[in-house]
């Protein structure tokens, strides 16, 4: 048993030698006892005032750091018992200074009443009579609270404290507590029986530990991170799960001694820097592809309190155990060599196994801070803290914000979410594309699956001549890094994703991309490659972003199948971006971006709408009438293939912005058309030409 949970061992060898020894024994030890006060509450009442749960109780209030040493080291000599004293943090329930330590009033106190649950809550705790344990109940001063707390105290193995903390679990305290006093002790061993059940194969004080430190904030947030690492530490086949009888001598094992040791003593067996998970994170424990052995909540980092590895000294990875139940995994997870995140095959293998699907809910819950009752979607809060799909389209007309929601959504994914400056966001930007994170590709007309995939190039050979060699493409070689750094998540952006022929340029790649034909998911598939002929598949690890024009090619037209396999996010224009510049140019941009957008629609449709950053670039008047001039304008014209009475139409029915001259009918001609309009952007815009955009008058256009 690992040293942060000695006293338990010290705490119940001391309940056994006071049921063994007796009422006398007691009375004599306690007055014995360091009390750490002149006149503790226990002994207030004389010898006939001390019994054995007033006795541990008092034990328990003096549970402070200034209390614990001169107390309980005091109580292990006066009761002499074997062993050192345990040099772990004793974590048992603290009454608050001023509780009232004595499980009775003074007058009455029932000593053989206490006598008799307590012996029968010593050892194997399943003797406990209902009627004894209801009537100590219902002592005065004593509560479901303080009797549950004490049970505990004295066997925590067999008994749990209903007290505050079991709000973590979704359940009030106030309904547990009337229940309990209703029921008695059938109803109070049916409440702790169900609180175990959240934590499959763990004991009541490793239970209490991890909500203890729960409630103090200590642990579960939405920053933790998931990890993953192998009880086959080492090369020779051993798991180290549990005690190896073979081998006695190893004392390392993982559920006994509650740590995750990584394994070697090689830097070559530490591909992730060890110093990273910090108090809070989630380990997943496995062996293999198909094993689960538990979960654990990372309490103390060696290596990081170290300040980073040192050879051959051995540190390990210290963790709260909440599900120590091992299971085979319905689905394979993707091996992953040494201590790593854990990719979202691994996550998904577990979150499928009906051992592991509630504490992973669990788990959600916490992160999310959503303690209810009700059901969670755990994968979409714990796959890798990556709340995204694989595979996404950002689509929307020109100028919504396409580029940026990539640039943010890249460093999201890579880097974890979270509120930054956007100078921020592309500074980390820069450094995740230098890094090979992130890498950047655009598709146009005469776009090739060699380029992307892979393909043949020319190489010379010895002769004087060439040969024609596979050659990796853009996608191929990102899916290499990502394959090799496991731990990091990597992102390909295709830029103009709809200006390509799709179904040419992905070849077969479009079974590929689908999640859960990834590697390591459930449905992998790996393809052959028909130049290299190498097996190829995605990692799970790498996410496809792409960005599409939809002035260029509606959404309706890409490939079913493309559809299908990709998320769709719609980037549509956003006036509320363009307050600022309202500010800076004295328009009322947002509105006028409204009034030409809604025009736009009615005549045309809404693929081909004005996106907000053609404006937000304007610092002045003077600019925002450039940005007109040869952007705005221009456009709206490309959209109506120079239809400018539409054009005109768009900006309010004025002269103010184009104008036209009427044409001299060529001779003989003048009776067969009507007139027809010489038309040009105006050099200079009227000062109220975007009020007059906005209202709609055409008073001067004649």
């Amino acid at each position: 048993m690992t040293e942060y949970y000695s006293w338990v061992g010290w705490i119940m060898k001391l309940a056994e030698k006071i049921s063994d020894n007796g009422e006398s024994y007691l009375i004599e030890k306690s007055n014995e006892v360091d009390r750490n006060h002149n006149n503790p509450p226990l002994l207030s009442y004389g010898d006939g005032g001390v019994d054995p749960f007033s006795f541990f109780y008092f034990l328990a209030q003096k549970n402070t750091e200034n209390q614990v040493l001169p107390v309980f080291k005091s109580v292990h000599e006066e009761f002499e018992l074997d062993g050192d004293f345990p040099q772990s943090e004793i974590i048992i329930p603290t009454p608050p200074p001023h509780a009232i330590v004595p499980f009775h009033d003074g007058k009455a106190t029932n000593r053989d009443l206490l006598w008799t649950l307590f012996r029968s809550s010593v050892g194997n705790g399943n003797n406990i009579n209902q009627q004894v344990f209801s009537e100590v109940l219902n002592l005065r001063n004593v509560g479901v609270k303080k009797l549950t707390q004490t049970l505990f105290i004295i066997n925590p193995l067999r008994f749990f404290p209903i007290d505050e903390k079991v709000s973590l679990l979704g359940k009030k305290f106030s309904n547990l507590e009337r229940k309990i006093n209703q029921g008695g002790y059938q109803t109070y061993k049916s409440t702790i029986d169900k609180i175990r059940q959240y934590f499959p194969g763990c004991e009541f004080f490793e239970i209490n530990r991890f909500l203890y430190g729960q409630n103090r904030g200590d642990f579960i947030n939405s920053e933790s991170k998931f990890f993953q690492v192998s009880t086959n530490v080492y090369d020779n086949g051993s798991d180290y799960w549990e005690l190896n009888q073979d081998n006695p001598e190893i004392e390392l094992t993982f559920k006994e001694k509650s740590i995750v040791y990584v394994g070697g003593s090689g830097s070559e067996r530490r591909p992730y820097p060890l110093t990273i998970p910090k108090p809070g994170d989630i380990v997943l424990v496995r062996k293999g592809r198909n094993q689960g052995k538990g979960i654990g909540v990372v309490y103390q980092n060696e290596y990081s309190q170290a300040g980073g590895y040192r050879e051959n000294y051995v540190y390990v990875i210290r963790v709260i155990w909440i599900n120590k139940s091992p299971s085979e995994l319905p689905s394979p997870v993707y091996v992953q060599d040494g201590f790593t995140h854990a990719c979202p095959a691994t996550i998904s293998a577990f979150e499928s196994s009906d051992t592991y699907r509630g504490s992973l809910e669990f788990i959600g819950k916490l992160m999310v801070e959503e303690i209810t009752s009700e059901p969670i979607n755990v994968e979409k809060i714990i796959r890798n803290n990556v709340d995204y799909p694989l595979n996404t389209i950002f689509y929307g007309p020109p100028g919504s914000g396409k580029t940026y929601a990539t640039t943010q959504r890249c460093v999201e994914i890579c880097n974890g979410t979270g509120k930054r400056p956007k100078e921020e966001f592309r500074r980390e930007f820069n450094s995740l594309v230098q890094a090979g994170r992130v890498q950047f590709v655009t598709f146009h007309q005469s776009y090739s699956y060699e380029e992307f995939v892979e393909g043949l190039r020319p190489t010379p050979d010895s002769g004087g001549g060439f040969q024609l060699d596979p050659s990796d493409g853009v996608i191929k070689r990102i899916a290499e890094r990502a394959r090799n750094n496991r731990n990091d998540h990597y992102v390909l952006v295709i830029d103009e994703i709809n200006r390509a022929n799709i179904s040419k340029v992905l070849g077969e790649l479009i079974t590929l991309l689908e999640e859960d034909k990834r590697e390591g998911m459930e449905n992998e598939v790996t393809m052959t490659l028909p130049y290299s002929g190498n097996y190829f598949s995605l990692p799970p690890n790498l996410y496809i972003l792409g960005t599409m024009n939809t002035a260029d090619r509606s959404i309706a037209l890409l490939d079913t199948a493309l559809r299908r396999r990709f998320d769709f996010e719609e980037m549509m224009p956003e006036p509320k971006h363009l307050n600022g510049a309202r500010e800076s140019t004295g328009v009322d941009l947002p509105e006028v971006l409204r009034t030409i957008n809604a025009r736009i629609e009615y005549l045309k449709d809404r693929d081909h709408l004005i996106g907000h950053a053609w404006l937000m670039k304007a610092r002045d008047r003077k600019e925002l009438d450039q940005i007109m001039r040869t952007k705005i304008i221009p456009l709206i014209a490309e959209y109506f293939h120079d239809d400018w009475q539409n054009v005109r139409a768009i900006l309010g029915g004025t002269d103010d912005f184009v104008s036209r001259e009427i044409l001299s009918v060529p001779p003989g001609l003048e009776a067969a058309y009507d007139d027809r309009y010489s038309w040009k952007i105006n050099g200079d815009f009227p000062e109220d030409a975007y009020a007059n955009l906005i209202s709609g008058i055409t008073s001067n256009s004649n």
